[in-house]
């Protein structure tokens, strides 16, 4: 059972309702036993569900549209439908659906999109690849076609690394590298500046821009070349600065 296989199943479950398809189950067991599987099917899924609801609130469905479908009269005996209404809607939708998916892949990534997706992350983290090495992390993301980090500060690749992920927000890939200093995780989401909307509002491209949220999180975002960077960590804030001092 190969990815696209794995891929197609999980796309036709109903949530819940798994245990009735053996198929589903062997796919759901085949994934817990293959991480990159697992974080692949799901990135793309939520990619699909991403492109679904937002289409789903551009093309709404015609009221009458069961009606036109049915053409059923008012003695309730169905007579056939209207083929030239119908399916003019129907290829009207899909002319719609693939330009709206079109543009929606490829619309800017909101800041507050890409910082609700760090912080949702690092309450449940997930590492696809483990390994202290930073060079071997990078080696990783680059055979997932990843974006590659290029631009974290000299004192932050000095620290030993914990693990990597690739994630998918609107249809941008952002790069997940996660590093240890005092017992303290730094987490740093990178992904494409000129992906970013408003970009040169949010990443500091003469020195990183600092601060503290609720529940402890400190903050950094900074842009290097090409590449936005955002690093969230519980470390003290004094800490956090250090690594870019």
């Amino acid at each position: 059972m190969n990815l696209e296989s794995l891929k197609h199943l999980l796309a036709c479950r109903r949530p819940g309702d798994e245990s009735r398809d053996e198929h589903v189950m062997a796919a759901l067991r085949k994934l817990q036993d293959d991480p990159d599987a697992l974080a692949a099917a799901e990135a793309e899924l939520h990619l699909d569900e991403s492109i679904r609801a937002a289409l789903h609130r551009e093309i709404p469905v015609p009221a009458d549209l069961v009606h036109k479908l049915h053409a059923i009269e008012p003695s309730g005996r169905i007579v056939g439908f209207p083929r030239r209404a119908v399916l003019g809607w129907l290829g009207g939708a899909a002319a719609a659906f693939v330009t709206g998916a079109y543009f929606f892949m490829r619309r800017p990534l909101a800041f507050e999109d890409w910082k609700s997706t760090a912080i949702a992350w690092v309450r449940e983290p997930k590492l696809e690849k483990q390994d202290s090495l930073l060079a071997v992390l990078k080696s990783h993301l680059a055979s997932r076609g990843a974006l590659v980090p290029e631009g974290f500060p000299a004192r932050l690749v000095s620290l030993p690394t914990i693990g990597c992920q690739c994630l998918t927000v609107n249809g941008q890939s952002i790069s997940v590298v996660c590093f240890l200093r005092n017992e303290h995780a730094f987490h740093t989401f990178v992904t494409r500046a000129d992906k970013v909307s408003s970009a040169a509002d949010f990443l500091g491209t003469h020195g990183p821009k600092i601060w503290s949220e609720a529940e402890g999180w400190n903050f950094a975002t900074w842009q290097a070349a090409d590449q936005g960077y955002m690093l969230l960590t519980q470390a003290p804030e004094k800490e956090l600065r250090e690594l870019f001092a």
